[in-house]
């Protein structure tokens, strides 16, 4: 409401400060809209004023406020006006490119306006939607299987052997990893690793170490391991939890759902809008070539668009997305492509290293997506145990097409 009175208030101040300005004398006249500036043959109204107001961010508008705020705005609109009859005067009007521009300018701004008006109240996913997409791909939103572990960290394989044995003969892991462990990121925390998820290809504070991770499958609870070898030295483990895979709760995931699926549904929506239309308004194609080749490549676009989405191999999926970027540059879909590269390895695969670079492809390679928000919570995220919950996130506000 305050928003409201400020700007009916600018306007009705713009159009007295301009009265007061000119002269009362010009402005005698009644007619359907408030005329406040005379240039030549055109005029400067209130209403157009206020509608143009109300387009400014509200940042910008308070530049505007006071009597030399409205005095700047009133003075851009003079001379804008004095351009344009200058324009007129030389006949610009009737430039056959200019004539161009104006009619695809003109056909843009009403699609836009069909899209916004016609078809966007049709493509918000509602919740019973969102519940129904959860229902029917239960193992796409299932925890995997982790186990809790802690581990002791040493720079040689003789040094980790000496502390198995004394684990195996009883000692205290939690206080025996204080005292040795050379692992700064757990150490203080008598070599807690959190939890592991089954097979995962990428380890909290290790990296990429198969023989660990053949061992975190394996080892039965608060078993010690035998000497490990991983990238950062000689581990010894235990497994203490093995939290066993089950579905994430609905109200937990809902969001990310929404996110995820949104762009898909609107895409189709608008393809089941567009072949009603075709068929209504009857299309022919009366020439070949370029036509034909351009919808060739759409078809293809299309299929190969859609069978990485619906494939259930994650390598099936990877391989398509790529090609879908490599035949297909310039596509409107690549972002999503490119973010669905990166989700693949975040989620599915767990290679936090090759997630970060496909995140970081779409961030620098399509800055205007509404992707890159998500991109960028997914880059903040990655490893992490549990994302944060979507009412606490200060970074995705849009998804991506697939699952």
């Amino acid at each position: 409401m305050k928003r409201s009175r400020r700007r009916a208030s600018l306007a009705i101040a713009l159009a007295l400060a301009a009265a007061a300005a000119l002269g009362a004398g010009g402005c005698g006249k009644k007619s359907a809209e408030t005329v406040v500036a005379r240039v030549g043959k055109g005029v400067v109204t209130a209403e157009q004023m206020e509608a143009r107001f109300k387009s400014i961010p509200p940042e910008a508008a308070a530049a505007y406020e006071g009597d030399e705020g409205r005095k700047r705005f009133l003075d851009g609109f003079i001379e804008e006006e004095t351009w344009y009859q200058a324009a007129l005067a030389a006949g610009i009007q009737k430039d056959e490119e200019v004539q161009r521009q104006v009619w695809d300018a003109t056909r843009r701004i009403l699609i836009q306006s069909y899209f916004q008006r016609e078809l966007q109240p049709y493509t918000v996913l509602t919740e019973e939607d969102v519940r129904k997409i959860y229902d029917e791909n239960i193992p796409d939103w299932t925890k995997p299987k982790e186990m809790k572990v802690r581990g002791i960290l040493l720079p040689t394989p003789e040094e980790a052997e000496q502390v198995r044995r004394k684990l195996l003969a009883g000692a205290d892991m939690e206080a025996l990893a204080k005292q040795v462990s050379t692992d700064d990121y757990t150490k203080n925390d008598g070599g807690a690793m959190g939890y592991v998820v089954e097979h995962a290809s990428m380890i909290p504070y290790v990296g990429t170490a198969p023989e660990m991770t053949a061992a975190i499958a394996s080892l039965p609870l608060m078993e010690i391991s035998k000497v490990l070898t991983t990238p950062r030295g000689y581990y010894v483990i235990r497994v203490e939890e093995v939290v066993p895979e089950a579905p994430m709760p609905f109200d937990k995931v809902k969001e990310v759902i929404r996110r995820l699926e949104q762009p898909k549904y609107e895409v189709k929506v608008r393809a089941e809008r567009l072949e009603q239309l075709k068929k209504t308004l009857g299309v022919s194609i009366v020439a070949a070539g370029l036509q034909k080749t351009e919808m060739e490549r759409a078809d293809e676009a299309e299929r190969i668009f859609r069978e990485a989405q619906e494939s259930k191999d994650w390598q099936a999926r990877l391989d398509l997305y790529a090609e879908f970027l490599k035949k297909f540059p310039d596509n409107a879909h690549n972002h999503e492509a490119q973010f669905m590269i990166g989700f693949i390895y975040a989620e599915e695969l767990q290679d936090f290293a090759k997630a970060q670079d496909a995140f970081n492809k779409l961030v620098r390679d399509y800055p205007q997506s509404p992707l890159v928000k998500d991109a960028q919570f997914m880059l903040a995220n990655l490893g992490a145990e549990e994302p944060p919950p979507a009412d606490a996130e200060s970074g995705p506000a849009s998804g991506d097409t697939a699952k």
